[in-house]
């Protein structure tokens, strides 16, 4: 669910269409499928007189919560406290960049979320991106060449795209997008391009459980996955991810490649058996 503070709309002039849209935006959801509240809100309208507060069933030790900072600094350290925030740095972004509503909008309506930038900042030798899911990515500027290459006094000098879909450094013409970025610091990433062409599937499920029990491992047994997540992977429920891939590939003894290749051919028969079905 999405909670919006009453001024966040013309505080940050999202347009009539993205606001009309953000209905049926697609819901923020963390590594077990577990869809999360989004509160976005001016930090004034919590702190100020109106005293603003999303329903009470939206404040969960899960809600990620977007603010504008629109109040003096020191203000901003109450906003975790009132809502008893734990680990703010991963549940909490503040920004004076209003236009980060319109962005996160926006990724919402990416076949893949993360692949949109909501905010960016460099942080001494690190760039720090929020990407469309909700998370923190750190980028080491030494992992990424193009970003090793450029001058020091020029790496700060970049913008962010108004739709958050790439980092632009003038200095250089140089433009970045999160796959680029993903590419050169995160080994699950290209794993999860590949697994975006399956469907969640009873196939495919059918096929990964078959691959455990042979392996003498219950659903439990997959470390990094819940049991839940193992469950409705194989269950054809949700579909995989790319670190779901990893953590199952590693767990069953094989390599990314040959898993996948397992996924593939699971996916392939039940395109078959379908086709035969509906000729």
């Amino acid at each position: 669910m999405w909670y919006y503070s009453p001024r966040i709309r013309k505080t940050a002039a999202v347009p009539a269409a993205l606001w009309r849209s953000k209905e049926s935006a697609a819901a923020c959801r963390d590594p077990d499928d577990r869809e999360f509240p989004v509160v976005v809100a001016c930090a004034s309208d919590i702190l100020g007189a109106a005293e603003w507060r999303p329903p009470q069933s939206a404040i969960t030790r899960d809600t990620r919560y977007l603010l504008i900072a629109d109040v003096p600094v020191p203000a901003l350290a109450r906003l975790s406290s009132l809502f008893d925030v734990r680990r703010p740095e991963q549940r909490m972004h503040i920004t004076e960049d209003t236009q980060v509503v319109v962005r996160l909008l926006v990724a919402q309506h990416r076949d893949a979320p993360l692949e949109g930038i909501v905010d960016a900042y460099l942080l001494g030798s690190t760039l720090v991106l929020l990407l469309g899911d909700f998370s923190i990515r750190s980028f080491p500027v030494d992992a990424v060449p193009s970003l090793r290459e450029l001058d020091p006094g020029d790496r700060d000098a970049f913008e962010l795209d108004d739709d958050g879909s790439y980092l632009y450094w003038p200095a250089e013409d140089l433009h970045l997008g999160v796959s680029q970025l993903l590419q050169a610091v995160d080994p699950t990433y290209l794993a999860d391009v590949e697994v975006r062409r399956f469907p969640a599937s009873a196939a495919i499920g059918a096929r990964i459980g078959a691959l455990r029990e042979a392996r003498n491992l219950r659903q439990r047994d997959i470390e990094g996955v819940s049991e839940r997540h193992v469950r409705r992977i194989e269950q054809g429920v949700v579909r995989l991810t790319g670190d779901s891939a990893v953590r199952l590939a590693g767990a069953l003894a094989l390599d990314l490649d040959d898993f996948l290749a397992e996924v593939a051919e699971a996916a392939a028969d039940s395109r078959a058996v379908h086709a035969e079905v509906t000729d």
